[in-house]
This record gives structure tokens, C-alpha cells and sequence, in this order.
């Protein structure tokens, strides 16, 4: 099931079948009876699992539900079942550096190539589908290159003080 799906939607339907013959006898009825029921509903006649609370990934991924299935016979019998529900990260999060502000400071003669400084950015996201992969760029035009993979922040211009004596990246 994927996180982002609207409160009230279907996670499974379980199917319960009573041999017995007569009215109340091969009816049955749903209940969940332990596990995550605060977050997840079992329709008493037909076992649709539905979800009553928003699902996050990140926050848990995966769910145990023990629902009985009861006949209405007399005396009534029972039978408990393990759901086991897996929740699917979807790209809901965005990155974020861990520090918002960095400052270097460099010689003008420093050579081309030469390593400054590295950005990191971390996601929430898991890396299933690759939904925390982080990808870095720079907007500025300044002699400066940020590896995209990395956040290796390299020289590559010259620089002078007389001109530029500070730079933003």
C-alpha cells in the first residue's frame, strides 16, 4: 500500500469461508482484535481492511493487524489471522542540508581542481526506487563547480580579491 493514499481506501479484504449450513451458522464476521487497530478499520461483513489515520513510510513501514473471524452460530466459533501490511515509500520528502550556511576561506592563487569545501543533503525518503538519491547543482555563476553526486565543491576559475572579495555560492 502506498503511503500517500487517501484515509478510507482498501488495504486488502480477507475471505473467511464457514462450511456450516443454515442462517447464522456459515455467517461470519470480521474483527481486528490486536496489532495497529487505531490505525486501520476491518469491514465487520465483507473483512475490508481500510486505513482510518494517515500512513507515513518514514514514520513506520510496516503494520500487524490479528483480526478473528467469528461465526454466528451457537456456540460461536473463531479463527485469528496475522495481516502483515507493508507500507510503499513514495518521493514525499524533500532533502535538506545539514548545514544551511558554510563558509571557506581561500587564497586567490589556489589552483583549478582544488577540493574547497563538500556540501551534504540528506532525505527522509528510503532508498527503495531511489527516492533519496540527492542531486547538487549550483545556480550561481562564480569559479566554482559542485560535483553532483558528491557536493564536492571544487575551483574552476580564476579568482581575485581585488575584484570578488567574497563569492556565494
Amino acid at each position: 500500500m502506498q503511503e500517500n493514499k487517501s484515509i478510507g481506501s482498501t488495504v486488502g479484504t480477507l475471505t473467511a469461508i464457514d462450511p456450516d449450513v443454515g442462517l447464522t451458522n456459515g455467517e461470519v464476521r470480521y474483527k481486528v482484535v490486536s496489532g495497529s487497530d487505531k490505525m486501520f478499520s476491518v469491514d465487520t461483513l465483507t473483512g475490508a481492511i481500510s486505513f482510518v489515520t494517515p500512513i507515513d513510510y518514514e514514520y513506520q513501514s510496516t503494520y500487524l493487524l490479528e483480526v478473528e473471524v467469528s461465526d454466528l452460530g451457537s456456540p460461536a466459533l473463531s479463527s485469528l489471522c496475522t495481516v502483515i501490511i507493508q507500507v510503499i515509500d513514495i518521493n514525499d520528502n524533500p532533502p535538506a542540508f545539514l548545514a544551511s550556511n558554510l563558509q571557506e576561506r581561500i587564497s586567490e592563487d589556489i589552483p583549478f581542481g582544488h577540493i574547497l569545501t563538500q556540501v551534504y543533503a540528506f532525505d527522509k525518503d528510503s532508498s527503495l526506487n531511489h527516492n533519496n538519491d540527492v542531486i547538487y547543482q549550483s545556480l550561481s555563476r562564480i569559479p566554482f563547480t559542485v560535483d553532483s553526486t558528491s557536493g564536492f565543491v571544487k575551483v574552476s576559475g580564476n579568482l581575485d580579491r581585488e575584484t570578488d572579495q567574497r563569492l556565494v555560492i
